[in-house]
């Protein structure tokens, strides 16, 4: 899954970071620090994921990969 098929389902509320985290055999802390990393916040109030990097090639990267 590419971060930008997540984000969208994240926004969607069709998958949850608890399905994310059981998918990938990673942390919630593991995969929110690693999409901070890259250029994502969370944003609470909104409930998603801001993008705040330059780099927006990003949202092309596998969530396996990175």
């Amino acid at each position: 899954m590419l971060v930008k098929d997540m984000l969208k389902a994240r926004e969607n509320k069709e998958m949850k970071m608890i399905d994310l985290v059981e998918k990938y055999g990673l942390s919630d802390r593991t995969l929110s620090g690693r999409l901070k990393e890259i250029g994502f916040q969370w944003v609470a109030k909104e409930a998603k994921y801001n993008f705040f990097g330059t780099d927006e090639s990003v949202y092309n990267l596998p969530l396996d990969g990175f």
